[in-house]
């Protein structure tokens, strides 16, 4: 790689160590807090980031700039849940797999290191 970009968080500062936090945005207005563990989902073209003092699974766009908080509620314990309804406690990385059910529909399993 010749070049690097920001795609979300941070600050039009890159020298601004203080731009972090918990808020679902596009480019520099998203915040993190010490995102650790990346993956990209290839069947939707989407970039999955642990965000590990928030305790929180993020999405982001690559195309759009944007994130959205998608796996976790925020509060820094451990639930098995649907989407919002899990806890995690400082995730530090995630994959995923696509598979089929029964009936033949895909889903997507998230598997997160806590």
């Amino acid at each position: 790689l010749n070049s690097s970009r920001n795609v979300v968080g941070g600050d039009s500062n890159p020298k601004n160590l203080h731009a972090y936090g918990d808020v679902d945005d596009v480019g520099v207005n998203a915040k993190l807090q010490h995102p650790l563990g990346v993956h990209f989902v290839k069947h939707k073209n989407v970039v999955l980031v642990t965000d590990t003092y928030n305790h929180k699974i993020k999405v982001i766009d690559p195309f759009t700039n944007e994130i959205f908080s998608w796996l976790g509620d925020g509060n820094g314990s451990l639930k098995d849940g649907n989407a919002m309804s899990s806890e995690f406690s400082e995730p530090s990385g995630c994959y995923s797999l696509w598979v089929k059910d029964g009936a033949d529909r895909d889903k997507l399993l998230v598997f997160v290191a806590d």
